[in-house]
Order: structure tokens, then C-alpha cells, then sequence
């Protein structure tokens, strides 16, 4: 029964715990959830991406390449960045010797009123390539202009009826103004697709819409295109891609080409048109010819501290859809899982255990949650973190400092206990009367309990016929026989 007794008050601060463990998960995993508080969150889970993508490893891809305008092809075109003619040659080797795609990122194409020198020799180059791609984009319109769809644009697009089970992930594009490259160029086109692509406040792309709405249209991104006229199928669903970096990460602190030679196996476009040689390396693969130039585009930076040019960046679209390995976030039972189960441990043993001993329990559980994240992430699955070990160490927090609360009232209770008991005792061991002794009874109740006289305890010092005090309980009296 002693046993029962002394594990009552245990279990109950036990329950208590793993109850403030499963209230704080629930209500940080409702209120962390993406979109909820904005960029905030947002930042927060992109940074727990960002530490797993910064100590992998630079995974080589074995389907994209880039055959870029350096700075030896700019000097070959006396600083310029486009040359109709050698970019005509360029397709016609690429697909003698095997290439399966390419896709031409030049957002100077999206201007259909630039003058391009030899730009027939380039449609005539395109139609005998046959899997040529070209961009467009989506640019801020003016107020007073509302261009329809380039009619050599529309039998890239579809209607926007055919895709309206996911309509709420494909994004409207109305408000901008489309810019696409000449019709006669279109015309020679396999494909065309949308530049755009969602960064978060860094700078960083995250996601490719894999569709745009446009004018009642929808129009494929341009990776989905150029994938498309490779041969490869439609991926499953229409969200939004969720980029999988193939860089590593870098200690470099030069590190504004970094990445690209040991991921994509860049080939200089002038050296190529130099050595014919080089074109054998092209066979089975999807090229990439856009300007990587340092100064002559942006960069963008990659969750493992990179920064990539735009072609660089779209080849990294493009290999996750040809290898079919886009990033995915992992289930949200998964996720909640790894929530609620670590605060209920550490909710139920902080309220009990020594504050060390459950801050090692909290960094276990976070550890756990590290290393599975970090497994699933090898598996291209993403499981944020972040929102587990918020939960984790709230829950921890809460419960130490709950126990060291009660311990301290528990510490004041005894003290004041021990001094009542001194007291008691030295009233009786100096009272010689019962006078005497009642008024140091009184007085005592007085300054524990704030009382006054005989109002608090209804003390009654009348004396009796017998000559002793009597005590008033109440209604009723009794005589006391002395104490």
C-alpha cells in the first residue's frame, strides 16, 4: 500500500508530462506548417534542407550536359553572346552524332524583334535536328499592354480544361506579359517552355512550376519540354518540382563557377567547334547550350554554398526529371510521427528525471530525428526537421523548468514546516501557565496564518466558573482541562 501510495504522485506527473508533450507538438506542428506564418517558417525549413545538402557529396549526372559560351566562345564572336551560324553548326553535329535533345537557353532569343544574322540558317539547323527546344518568359507588362498568345506559341500549349484536377498548383501568369522568340523559330521548334521558377528570400530556387497558365492556356516549363523532345515520359502529377541539387557542398571561397565541370561535364563551345573529337562525348545525352561566362548572367546559389549559372540551373531541372529523381517530401504521417512520439518520451521523463538527464533524453530523441532525416534524404526523400526538434526541445524546457518549479515550493513547504516546528517548540518548552501558553498559541496562529486574535480560530479566553480558559469551537463550547 506504502508503494502504491508513493508511485500515485509519480504517475500523475508522468501523465501530466507526456500530456504538455503531445499539446506543445500538436500546436507547433499546426502552427509551423508551410504558408501558415510566411517567409519565417519557410526560411526555417529550407535552412534544415540546406545543412543535409551541404554535407553530401557532388552526385556526377549522367544524362544532362552543358556546352557553354565562355569566355573563348565570346572572344571567337568578337564579345558577343550569340552567334546564328555556329549554333546552327553546333545542332546539326549534335544530332549526327547522337545527341537525344537540346535545348537552347538563351533569353535573348525572347526578344522576336532582335536582329539575328544567319537566324534562317538557324531555323533550317533546328528542323534538321528535330529535338530543339527554345524558351520564353513571362515579363512585367505595361499597363496598356495586353498581348494574346503568339499563334506559333499555341501548339505548345494546352487548354487550360484538360488539367483542372491540381488547377490550384498550376500558377497564373496573366498579369505578365509573354515574350517569345520569332515565329519562323517556333516553327522549327520540338518544344517550348517557361523560364520561371519559385526562389525562396535567399535567392535560392527551390521549385519549378512544371505549368503556367497563360491566357487561358497552360504552357510547360521549359526543362518539361525539353525532356518531352528527349523522349522521356510526363512525371506523375502536375505540382510543382521540388529541386534536387546534385552539387555538394564547397569550402571554397571562390566558388562562383564551382560545381559546374564536376556535375554537368561543361565543354566550351568554341573548343568543340575546334575539335571534332569532343563530339562523340554528346551521344545519348541532353544538351544544354546557353552563356556561362562569369559577368555575363546571374548566379544563383545552391543549398550546398554554389552559385550556377542560369543553363547550369536549368540542367539541374532537367536531370531530375530524366533521372526521375526530384526531390519528395516524405509523408506527413512520417512527419508527425517523429513529432509526437519524442515529446511524449521526453514530456513523460522531465518532469521526473534530474534536468541533465533529460536534456541528454531531449538530444537523443533530436539525434533520432537527425539521423532519419538525413537517411531519407540520401533516399532523395525530404523529412524537415526542424519542426521535431522545436517540439523537442519546447517539450524539454517546459517540463525542466515545471519540476523545478515544484521542487522549489516542495523546499519552501518544508522549510516553513521545520520552522513551525521550532516555534511550537519553544512555546512549549518557555509557556509555565496556561494563560501564558494560550496567549503564545494565539500569537503564533497570528503571524503564520495572518490571523488576529481570535477571529481566525475563534478563540475564546473567557474564563469558566472552574477559573480555567475555555475555547470557543463554533456554536458549541467545551472546557478545557488544561493543556
Amino acid at each position: 500500500m506504502l508503494g502504491s501510495f508513493l508511485q500515485g504522485p509519480r504517475q500523475s506527473r508522468v501523465t501530466w508530462g507526456m500530456a504538455q508533450g503531445l499539446l506543445l507538438a500538436l500546436f507547433l506542428l499546426l502552427v509551423l506548417r508551410p504558408g501558415v506564418l510566411g517567409n519565417p517558417v519557410n526560411s526555417l525549413q529550407w535552412s534544415t534542407l540546406d545543412l543535409w545538402a551541404g554535407v553530401r557529396e557532388t552526385r556526377p549526372s549522367h544524362s544532362v550536359t552543358l556546352l557553354g559560351v565562355d569566355e573563348a566562345t565570346m572572344r571567337r564572336w568578337n564579345g558577343r553572346t550569340f552567334d546564328a551560324p555556329d549554333i546552327a553548326r553546333a545542332l546539326r553535329l549534335l544530332r549526327t552524332h547522337g545527341a537525344r535533345a537540346v535545348a537552347l537557353d538563351f533569353p535573348s532569343l525572347c526578344d522576336a524583334q532582335t536582329d539575328l544574322p544567319g537566324r534562317d540558317q538557324l531555323a533550317a539547323a533546328m528542323r534538321f535536328n528535330g529535338h530543339v527546344t527554345l524558351p520564353f518568359e513571362f515579363a512585367r507588362r505595361a499597363l496598356d499592354s495586353t498581348p494574346p498568345v503568339p499563334r506559333s506559341l499555341e501548339r505548345f500549349a494546352f487548354p487550360s480544361n484538360l488539367r483542372r484536377q491540381r488547377a490550384e498548383d498550376i500558377p497564373r501568369m496573366d498579369e505578365f506579359k509573354l515574350r517569345a522568340p520569332a515565329s519562323d523559330l517556333l516553327a522549327a521548334a520540338a518544344g517550348a517552355g517557361h523560364l520561371s521558377f519559385d526562389f525562396d528570400s535567399l535567392g535560392r530556387a527551390r521549385r519549378l512550376p512544371l505549368w503556367a497558365s497563360y491566357e487561358e492556356r497552360i504552357f510547360p516549363a521549359f526543362a518539361l519540354a525539353t525532356a518531352s523532345a528527349a523522349g522521356s515520359p510526363a512525371p506523375r502529377g502536375d505540382g510543382p518540382l521540388l529541386l534536387n541539387y546534385p552539387q555538394g557542398g564547397t569550402d571554397d571561397e571562390d566558388n562562383e563557377v564551382a560545381g559546374t565541370d564536376d556535375v554537368f561535364g561543361s565543354t566550351s563551345l568554341a573548343a568543340a567547334l575546334s575539335d571534332k573529337t569532343i563530339w562523340k562525348s554528346f551521344r545519348g545525352q541532353v544538351v544544354v547550350i546557353g552563356v556561362t561566362a562569369p559577368g555575363m548572367g546571374a548566379r544563383f546559389p545552391t543549398p550546398g554554398g554554389r552559385r550556377v549559372c542560369e543553363p547550369e540551373l536549368l540542367a539541374v531541372a532537367l536531370d531530375n526529371l530524366l533521372s526521375d529523381r526530384p526531390l519528395q517530401r516524405a509523408p506527413v504521417l512520417w512527419h508527425w510521427l517523429l513529432t509526437v512520439v519524442p515529446c511524449l518520451v521526453v514530456g513523460g521523463l522531465s518532469v521526473t528525471w534530474r534536468p541533465a538527464w533529460s536534456a541528454m533524453v531531449a538530444i537523443l530523441c533530436c539525434l533520432i530525428v537527425a539521423l532519419v532525416s538525413l537517411g531519407l534524404f540520401g533516399r532523395n526523400i525530404w523529412l524537415d526537421a526542424s519542426v521535431p526538434w522545436a517540439a523537442i526541445g519546447a517539450t524539454c524546457l517546459v517540463g525542466v523548468t515545471g519540476q523545478m518549479r515544484r521542487r522549489e515550493r516542495e523546499n519552501v513547504s518544508i522549510a516553513s514546516t521545520v520552522e513551525a516546528l521550532a516555534q511550537v517548540a519553544e512555546i512549549v518548552a518557555v509557556g509555565k501557565t496556561p494563560d501564558e501558553l494560550l496567549e503564545r498559541v494565539v500569537a503564533f496562529a497570528a503571524k503564520s496564518v495572518g490571523a488576529s486574535g481570535a477571529s481566525a480560530f475563534l478563540l475564546d479566553e473567557t474564563r469558566g466558573a472552574s477559573g480555567r480558559p475555555t475555547i470557543g469551537l463554533g456554536r458549541g463550547r467545551r472546557r478545557s482541562r488544561g493543556l
